[in-house]
């Protein structure tokens, strides 16, 4: 009883660990995964690099005390010691996109020497910094800042198109799952079919109407035949380690495919090329590469804006206002700010000239490097649409005539064999002819699966750079 529980208990578990493959559980699958927390992380580093610019703007609370006591002695009554000294204030800051940084605060300070006792000083005051040429209004800060945003949007585009095609990547596996399926059938098939002549070779042998050429023939066929469907067996274990690479959830898990249809999803695939056969041109509402190509062209625009200031001169400006009161103690000196307070200005410029011609040639270097940045991803994302698209039309087109006559070769090869396993039992034809038909259908029957799968994968290609191509296929 105890030994038919743990069978029990063993095949229940086995059949918990099965995982059901199929497009749409892959798809339920993708999100957790590694690569796709990668991908997401190049992504919020460049919301990051937007958020974190964008911190800089953001007002601050300042705060400072300061005491001081000094037991020194005075030479002379000309030369006080002043001791001790009070000194704190509370401000607010904020620096502007607009190339302006604005403060407000409030301060109290309190001396005392040989002359005067506890003296102080209440005041508020407004302080203003701005750059008056070079970021002036922000036209560096507000164009960096800019760059930044579009850093963040292009990084966005670009984590879709790689999920995208991360998910496309998956589905390709999926599919030479399939293939590899329909493979090991066909094989199993014709294996079967061999072992039954060869038992059939060996009943004749004994019977002494063959000789042992013949049943060495269809031994060979069965040896030959055994190591094909190895081999694909050990295709299959290949795919599922690399599934389970991409999906470590499914690392303890055993594969088994869902029920499928190969044909029908040729069919949908074939469906598809025909609508884009349509699209002479690369159809760029079937693209999220030709919104990247945007933002490279409004970002290289940024960026020459920056490089043309880079080394040009500076002017800015520093200016303070403050209201003061002066008494002997806090509470005097805040009511002489309030009753009688006194105001105080300072404004100050800054002139700063860059000299010699080292930043000059920094600059033409920034441009030129630049330049040639955006210029190579701009191209190299085109070319990647038109690429795509043109080549997957002449491909489909050559695939399906592939698929045609290969179809045609099948089919004739099916009405041969039977023809040649009449003319066998006839003797009309030696053993040899006999496994050459039947090797050739096999081969037929493998090349033409293969070549169904090359042309999902075709379309599976594209749908990872036209991430938006309206078809079924696409909308798993």
């Amino acid at each position: 009883m105890k030994k038919i529980i743990l069978l029990l208990f063993i095949s229940q578990t086995a059949i918990a660990e099965n995982f059901v493959l199929s497009e749409s559980s892959l798809s339920k699958l993708s999100d957790d995964v590694p690569t796709m927390q990668q991908i997401e992380l190049l992504s919020d580093s460049a919301k990051l690099g937007y958020l974190g610019m964008n911190d800089a703007f953001t007002p601050s609370l300042t705060a400072s005390a300061y005491y001081s006591e000094n037991k020194e002695k005075q030479l002379n009554r000309f030369a006080p010691i002043t001791s001790p000294i009070k000194d704190f204030s509370v401000g607010v800051e904020k620096p502007t996109s607009i190339g302006m940084k604005l403060g407000a605060k409030v301060f109290a300070q309190q001396t005392t020497n040989s002359f005067v006792t506890s003296s102080t000083t209440t005041g508020i005051s407004a302080e203003l910094a701005m750059d008056l040429h070079k970021d002036f209004l922000g036209r560096i800060t507000k164009t960096e800042l800019d760059n930044r945003k579009m850093e963040a949007d292009k990084a966005d585009l670009e984590k879709k198109i790689s999920k995208k095609a991360f998910i496309q990547n998956l589905r390709k596996l999926y599919w030479a799952l399939v293939a590899n399926n329909e493979a090991q059938k066909i094989t199993k098939e014709l294996l079967v079919t061999a072992n039954q002549q060869v038992k059939q070779a060996e009943d004749r042998f004994k019977n002494k109407v063959a000789d042992s050429g013949e049943v060495a023939r269809y031994r060979s066929q069965v040896a030959a035949r055994t190591a094909s469907l190895i081999s694909l067996q050990y295709q299959q274990s290949n795919l599922h380690q690399r599934l389970k690479e991409m999906i470590p959830s499914l690392a303890s898990k055993t594969i088994v495919l869902a029920p499928y249809n190969l044909d029908e999803t040729v069919n949908n695939v074939l469906v598809c090329s025909s609508m884009l056969e349509q699209k002479t041109n690369s159809p760029m509402d079937f693209t999220l590469y030709d919104e990247v190509v945007q933002i490279l062209n409004g970002q290289e625009q940024n960026q020459k804006k920056i490089d043309n200031l880079y080394d040009t001169w500076d002017l800015a400006l520093q200016s303070e206002i403050k209201k003061t009161g002066k008494e002997y103690t806090y509470s005097e000196s805040y009511s002489d700010l309030s009753s009688d307070g006194r105001n105080a200005y300072q404004v100050g410029l800054q002139l700063t000239i860059p000299l010699g011609s080292r930043k000059k040639d920094t600059r033409e270097v920034k441009e030129i490097v630049n330049k040639k940045k955006f210029k190579a991803e701009q191209e190299a994302n085109l070319a990647k649409l038109e690429a795509y698209h043109s080549q997957m039309i002449r491909s489909v087109t050559l695939l399906k005539q592939v698929v045609a006559n290969q179809k045609i070769n099948s089919f004739n090869l099916a009405k041969s064999l039977k023809v040649s396993q009449k003319k066998y039992k006839q003797a009309r034809i030696t053993v040899e002819q006999l496994v050459q038909e039947q090797d050739g259908f096999l081969n037929s029957n493998l090349a033409e699966i293969e070549t169904k799968l090359n042309i999902i994968n075709t379309l599976l290609d594209y749908f990872s750079v036209y991430t938006e191509t309206p078809c079924n296929l696409n909308r798993i």
